[in-house]
């Protein structure tokens, strides 16, 4: 093996490591802000929580608040990545029915970050800008939903939109209250049957 191999090799180790500890911290944050609230957190709990020295926090995120920017950036990076695809083209019944399915399965598998998430939507500390960046990053997924609402006749493909939207949203909050008794996978089949059909 050569000198070089020997140095990719050990700069490819470095990267992971570094991917992995922020990804452990990233992990270790959201389940306290989610358990015990942004607030009730301080990074000196989080680090002792993931095994780590305190300021190794801070050689990957600045402060709590960039911390949790990271939070809800890589979970929104998450959800449009992994519906993408649907809006590619003009959306159909099925690719509909695909997003609607696929939310509900996002909120069942992470619930801690959509717990974390709706309790920070409602927080009036939170900076607007925040808010307005995620807010951002849904508008193209918006507008090709209206699109699908006005072409299943919809007088007002936006309002729709927002009533879609906040009903998914309700749903998720209603399930993650209580999960154990929450019929969401009906309800899920009820939305279906109303939105694409």
């Amino acid at each position: 093996m050569t000198d070089q191999s020997v140095i990719k090799i050990m700069i490819s180790k470095r990267e992971t490591n570094k991917d992995e500890k922020r990804a452990l911290i990233i992990d270790t944050a959201l389940q306290l802000f989610s358990t015990e609230g942004y607030f009730g957190t301080s990074m000196s709990k989080i680090a002792s929580t993931a095994g780590i020295a305190k300021g190794s926090t801070y050689n990957y995120f600045a402060s709590k608040e960039d911390l949790l920017k990271a939070i809800i950036n890589d979970g929104f990076k998450h959800l449009t990545e992994s519906v993408d695809y649907l809006f590619v083209n003009f959306i159909d019944d099925k690719s509909m029915e695909k997003y609607i399915r696929h939310s509900f399965k996002l909120i069942m598998d992470k619930p801690n970050y959509w717990r974390l998430f709706f309790a920070l939507a409602i927080q009036p500390w939170l900076p607007k800008h925040f808010m307005a960046d995620i807010m951002q990053k849904m508008e193209p997924m918006f507008a090709k939903i209206a699109e699908y609402f006005a072409s299943k006749g919809f007088l007002n493909p936006m309002a729709q939109v927002m009533l879609f939207v906040s009903t998914l949203d309700g749903v998720s909050i209603s399930y993650l209250t209580e999960p154990e008794n929450y019929p969401i996978n009906d309800i899920c089949e009820i939305l279906v049957e109303r939105y694409c059909k």
